[in-house]
């Protein structure tokens, strides 16, 4: 305000100054002057007059959006730079194509995932239920046999023992020694019938089959190939009986009771269960009982004649194999495996002489001890901190199975994008059935019946995800060619307030270019602020508010000037004016090191956003300091400084000019407020030519 007074008393000295200049001096008793031709007249006014104080700022926008990519693949579209966006716009585009090692690892995270579930699973159910019969049962067995091995650890070997384990070392010499030479004709003497069979294949590892042997065994196949033919000569005519039989049910139904069997080709197929039971079922309701118990035995007989057949060619592969087993001789690794066996023997036999160690006894002691615990284990209720714990096992196990089912589905092969929409909420979650409801999804949902994808009928404006949402989604998906999975994975859509700016980014990546999740692309600048509200009727109304405001720092003095909503004039840098309306006034005071205290104002452009190429000039705010309303008014240049003191207008009279003396009020725009003697708008009054 010092500024705007002073300069006001510059302008009064100023038109002093120049009546000065003709000689003229002015006193109280002067009345009545000639005009001299150096002045011009002009009248009083009545206006409103306003002074101004002029702060410093900044015209901008609120802060900027940073869009940062949350998938991978080939770059293949960027919004522009300088381009401005608007609802359901691409801002980038991605195309994925997993490789083959990324979906089985994605496979095996699942599976693995899926089983930890499953364990958790019941881990919780077997906490939650008492101990079962079997579980009793196995626990009390498990305490028998470490009670056992401990009390045999603590007694000598029983004679029954001893000769186990000898019988054991017999065998086992007795199969080295058998591998490793032929049998002797005592030895085959000597075997009766229940060892012919072990003889035999001992021998055949030692030495090669003899004609007897190969001519057995190639009997034994011909023998079974023989039995196989059979077999599958019986399952023809049991298939053909039963066919036959099946006909004559068919030919005798005439009421269609068996209407269900005799269009079907059922021929070389095997009834399943529930014609079984059709047919039980009429021979028990006496419908064609003759005929339906016919067919009934003939599928019997079809379904022998077929697990016989099953039983021959398991035959014909036993004797096969072991007409092969003739031509091939011992290897070493038989051998080698008798060796270890027999070694084996010999040391179980040996241990069964020799005291248990202190640690044998102790490892036996813990073992019993173990199998108590958990004998008794099952006796007790679990605790809440065991449940506490299972539960939150399982949820977190749950939990990692969601996120594998998301990364395994997010490999799908296709196109991806993120959107641009409008709303107050940021996106902060995938959206999709089943998630809680929320105000996010109400926004998602009014975007999508702007962009003609729903109604208020079909989305229903709440904050529930449902099949609709679904449909809604995967039609927006289908028409802009993106993987139509008819959910919303986070950062698939960004929301801003309104229309936005693609600012400049000197690190933008190449188009065809493969991106990572997490990189960063540019930024984007919300100019304008878009209200979409839907009527009762369904009309959809649109309206818009420019985002551009200016930012000042007023002292604490001063702040009676800026107050939230009042107008102020704003200057831009080609000197042109536009309104503005104070937005926000802080609430707490800046205490800088060197300076007075000051508040941070915002200040809301009005109109439309057409200053975008002004964003970041410096401009002038001009906010009113002091109003006069109404006010008598005359140009500063018709004040004449008295020589007594104070100011007086040169006012013309029909013979001249007098002076009156007037009070000054305000000073604003060349003008200033008076108060005089008879003075009123129109008044004539004398001011110096220009």
């Amino acid at each position: 305000m010092g500024l705007i007074v002073a300069g006001g008393i510059l302008v009064i000295a100023v038109a002093v100054g120049a009546f000065m200049a003709k000689g003229t001096y002015f006193s109280q008793n002067d009345q009545t002057q000639a005009i001299n031709s150096d002045f011009n007249t002009v009248l009083l006014e009545q206006k409103n007059l306003k002074t101004y104080e002029s702060f410093s700022g900044t015209l901008k926008y609120e802060d900027d959006v940073h869009i940062i990519t949350t998938g991978e693949g080939v770059l293949t579209y960027l919004a522009p730079e300088g381009q401005g966006l608007t609802r359901g716009a691409e801002i980038y585009r991605i195309y994925q194509s997993p490789e083959d090692s990324e979906l089985l690892a994605a496979d095996q995270q699942v599976t693995s995932a899926d089983a930890n579930v499953a364990q958790a699973e019941l881990t919780l159910e077997n906490l939650n239920s008492p101990a079962t019969a079997a579980q009793i049962a196995s626990a009390d067995a498990n305490v028998a046999q470490a009670e056992l091995t401990l009390e045999n650890l603590n007694s000598p070997a029983t004679a029954a023992q001893i000769a186990s384990a000898d019988a054991n070392v017999a065998q086992a010499e007795l199969t080295l020694e058998n591998l490793n030479s032929p049998a002797t004709a005592a030895q085959i003497a000597s075997a009766d019938a229940n060892v012919a069979q072990a003889e035999l294949t001992l021998e055949n590892l030692n030495s090669p089959a003899t004609a007897a042997q190969i001519a057995s065994a190639d009997a034994n196949v011909a023998q079974a190939e023989s039995n196989l033919t059979q077999g599958e000569n019986t399952i023809t005519s049991t298939d053909a009986a039963r066919l036959i039989a099946r006909q004559s049910l068919c030919s005798a139904d005439k009421q269609d009771e068996a209407s269900w069997l005799c269009p079907n080709n059922l021929r070389g197929q095997v009834f399943p269960d529930k014609l079984i039971s059709s047919l039980i079922d009429m021979i028990s309701n006496n419908i064609l009982s003759a005929e339906a118990n016919s067919l009934l035995n003939a599928q019997k007989n079809y379904e022998a004649a077929l697990e016989s057949l099953g039983v021959l060619e398991k035959n014909l592969e036993q004797v096969l194999s072991s007409r092969l087993g003739l031509d091939e001789p011992s290897t070493e690794a038989e051998v080698l495996q008798a060796t270890q066996t027999l070694n084996s023997a010999k040391e179980q036999r040996l241990a069964l002489n020799e005291l248990p160690t202190e640690a044998e006894l102790l490892q036996a002691n813990l073992s019993l001890q173990s199998s108590k615990e958990q004998r008794l284990a099952l006796n007790e209720l679990p605790t809440e901190a065991e449940l506490l714990q299972a539960t939150q096992s399982l949820n977190s196990a749950t939990s990692s199975l969601n996120i594998a089912l998301q990364n395994r589905q997010d490999l799908i092969e296709g196109y991806s994008a993120s959107l641009l929409m409008f709303g107050e909420l940021s996106a902060w979650r995938d959206m999709k059935e089943g998630i809680a409801p929320g105000e996010d999804i109400n926004q998602l949902k009014l975007n999508l019946i702007a962009l003609g994808y729903g109604t208020t009928e079909t989305l229903e404006m709440d904050s529930t995800f449902g099949s609709n949402t679904t449909a809604a989604i995967m039609k927006l998906q289908s028409d802009l060619n993106l993987i139509s999975s008819g959910e919303i994975n986070f950062g698939e859509i960004t929301f801003v307030s309104g229309t936005s700016m693609v600012n400049f980014s000197s690190t933008l990546p190449n188009i065809g270019g493969k991106i990572n999740t997490g990189t960063e692309l540019f930024s984007l600048t919300p100019i304008e602020r878009i209200s979409t509200q839907i009527s009762s009727n369904g009309a959809i109304n649109i309206s818009s508010k420019s985002l551009q405001k200016v930012e000042i720092q007023v002292d604490v003095a001063d702040q009676n000037l800026v107050v939230k909503g009042s107008e102020v004039e704003i200057e831009l840098p080609d000197e042109s004016t536009i309104v503005g309306v104070v937005d926000e006034v802080g609430s707490f005071a800046i205490v800088p090191q060197d300076g007075d205290p000051f508040l941070e104002v915002s200040i809301a452009v009005e109109g439309s956003a057409e200053y975008f190429k002004w964003t970041g000039a410096l401009v002038t705010v001009n906010a009113t300091k002091e109003l006069a309303k109404g006010v008598l008014a005359s140009p500063v240049n018709g004040l004449l400084a008295l020589l007594s003191g104070g100011y007086a207008l040169e006012i013309v009279t029909e013979t001249g000019t007098i002076l009156v003396p007037v009070e000054t009020g305000i000073y604003a725009d060349g003008w200033v407020e008076i108060n005089g003697s008879g003075l009123q708008p129109g008044t004539e009054i004398v001011v110096p030519s220009q």
